[in-house]
């Protein structure tokens, strides 16, 4: 009787054994609930960036010290909190606060750094550490002045490929930003996303871009970094990369960009919907935005006075 008992005790544990091993298979990679496979031991990262090159203002009392590096404008802390809110859940968000300590997580990497990156203009910085913190850390790396939209469940089930990037490239035609295939538009800046480091995609722009940033300042202007940007999407990314252009919301039915004044000066976003959107990007970027005189009172405007304005961003900001 007693070895009988003990054969159907070690046909239970051996069957639920067996069960457990399935379901951590699930879980841990995603696999069958659509779910990114990324490990099976922890979340997956995301590197939320923020860049400190741009010198701003403190609030308007701030009588002494006014100048500052520091990223301290009320809208990037609102960003931060509904990313927090959103997606903390389902993704361990690591934020990454200026230059240096993006440097500082490279380099425990082992990422090589070209000479004089810490210097050169924002859009070249940025193109250069989204791809080098894929390259050598794998994970989504978001700018992060975006506004997040969607849950992080939908994130997460978005994120279903080795490689991929977002949105479409602000400079992009209008008739072509949603085209695909050969000689497509280029995705948008503010995101790109590696489900594991070392991916040759990330590897090859890393390393390319770093070349334009360690040829100097003549490689450096607005026209010849664009230039350069985009033959090196060609050369590593088509063909290599999806691109989900309905991630960012940036553009319109018609294919027009959501720019400035729909965000700041209207209440309402007549021609577009946040549908399917992920996050709303900047038109241009955090940068471009604080040197745009027109609209530097946003960046000085409390949380409070955002949660009680009625503009588009405002809205989409509060929204839950």
């Amino acid at each position: 009787m007693w070895i009988l008992t003990l054969a159907i005790v070690v046909l239970v544990l051996g069957g639920a054994y067996g069960v457990r091993n399935q379901i951590n298979g699930l879980v841990g990679f995603g696999f069958g609930l659509g779910l990114s496979p990324v490990t099976s031991i922890g979340l997956p990262t995301i590197w939320w960036y923020v860049d400190d090159s741009q010198v701003n203002t403190k609030q308007w009392m701030s009588f002494e010290d006014r100048a500052t590096r520091e990223p301290n404008e009320p809208y990037l802390k609102l960003c931060l909190k509904k990313a927090e809110r959103k997606w903390s859940n389902e993704f361990k968000i690591v934020p990454v606060i200026g230059r240096a300590a993006a440097l500082s997580h490279l380099k425990k990497a082992g990422a090589s750094v070209p000479e004089s990156v810490e210097r050169c203009p924002p859009a070249l910085w940025m193109a250069w550490v989204r791809c080098a913190f894929l390259a050598h850390l794998g994970g989504l790396w978001l700018d992060g002045s975006v506004l997040p939209m969607g849950s992080g469940l939908e994130l997460r089930r978005r994120l279903s490929d080795q490689v991929m990037t977002f949105g479409a490239d602000a400079d992009e035609e209008l008739a072509s930003a949603v085209q695909e295939g050969a000689g497509s538009p280029a995705g948008g800046r503010s995101a790109g996303w590696a489900a594991a480091p070392g991916h040759p995609m990330w590897v090859g722009l890393a390393r390319d871009i770093g070349a334009v940033v360690a040829a100097g300042d003549p490689s450096w202007s607005s026209f010849e970094a664009r230039r350069s940007l985009r033959t090196l999407w060609d050369k590593h990314c088509s063909g290599m990369t999806r691109v989900d252009r309905a991630a960012e919301v940036s553009r319109d039915k018609y294919g027009k960009r959501l720019n400035y004044e729909d965000l700041f000066e209207k209440t309402e976003w007549q021609t577009g919907t946040t549908d399917h959107g992920l996050w709303v990007p900047l038109p241009d970027g955090r940068d471009k935005l604080e040197q745009t005189s027109a609209f530097l009172w946003f960046t000085r405007l409390s949380e409070e006075q955002i949660a009680e304005s009625e503009f588009v961003w405002a809205r989409l900001a509060t929204r839950a």
